[in-house]
């Protein structure tokens, strides 16, 4: 990492409202760390089911990242409409996600650092006041991953999109199969931003990243706010589109899939294991992104 290493810091707020255990958090994890070039400054004993996630705090324009402990879980759905999402296992290494959606704060350093004007011509300059935590939207599959290789070369860690998998495994954070989301099955007001999220239709846009309750590991807003992109392909066979970005060829399905659901969609299109199709070439005012690194 620039500037020096990043301090790990342990994070078990939530050890008040979770039985004691005797699990202690894995070596696996802390190697993961390690290996990322993450500086422990110090490791307290904290028992693993009392840890949201372990938090890589943000220095020098990196996002703030959670390590998510691998294993083996559920994913996809029975229920009507989760046909292209089937029920099946997922079994998945430790990783890093962003523990928000990334930032116009955030992407606006990699624009002034590419200042390359000939790509990204979509996104607004919003680095100002309060609208700098928001989520940056309005960037193509390309573009988000055009600004992970530019992290990935800044910080000599690798960082990219999400796989669906990934994705609704830390979204999931051991929720047990047939969970609809991360406060349970039922639909309720005031945990999301959605169209009906609150007592009343009012939504009208992305509100800035961290406003609603963290799921079990941690991450805000894997349910609503904007749409994420990931690297899956929406139909089993499609067009490839190719584009040269950050110095690299990239290839991807020409429908894309966003996770997790928008502002503009009810609750019901919120779910864990709804899929969204999305053309990977255009920018959409409720599409922005997360990522995982290596």
């Amino acid at each position: 990492m620039p500037s020096g290493k990043l301090a790990l810091t342990i994070a078990n707020n939530r050890a008040n409202n979770r039985p004691a255990s005797a699990r202690l958090l894995n070596a696996a994890r802390l190697s993961l760390a390690l290996s990322a070039g993450v500086c422990l400054t110090s490791v307290i004993p904290v028992m693993a089911d009392q840890l949201p996630g372990v938090f890589v705090p943000a220095a020098d324009g990196v996002p703030e990242m959670v390590a998510i402990p691998g294993g083996c879980s559920e994913i996809g759905s029975m229920l009507i409409g989760s046909e292209d999402n089937l029920p099946r296992e997922a079994c998945l290494p430790d990783f890093f996600i962003s523990k928000y959606e990334i930032t116009y704060a955030e992407f606006e350093q990699f624009l002034a650092d590419r200042a390359s004007p000939g790509a990204l011509t979509s996104v607004l300059f919003k680095n100002t006041g309060n609208l700098a935590r928001f989520p940056v939207t309005e960037v193509s599959w390309f573009d988000a991953m055009e600004y992970a290789i530019w992290l990935s070369n800044k910080t000599g860690n690798t960082f990219r999109l999400p796989t669906e998998e990934e994705w609704e495994y830390a979204a999931r954070a051991g929720a047990g199969f047939g969970t609809q989301y991360s406060w349970g099955n039922r639909q309720a007001a005031g945990l999301a931003n959605c169209r009906d999220c609150a007592a009343a239709d009012t939504a009208e846009g992305a509100v800035a990243t961290g406003q609603f309750p963290p799921n079990a590991f941690g991450l805000h807003d894997m349910h609503g706010n904007v749409a994420e992109w990931t690297t899956g392909c929406y139909h089993g066979q499609d067009e490839i589109v190719t584009r040269s970005r950050g110095g690299q060829r990239l290839s991807v399905c020409r429908v894309g899939v966003v996770r997790g659901g928008s502002w503009r969609n009810t609750q019901s299109r919120l779910t864990f294991w709804l899929r969204s199709s999305q053309i990977s070439l255009e920018p959409a005012v409720d599409v922005g992104f997360r990522l995982v690194m290596e």
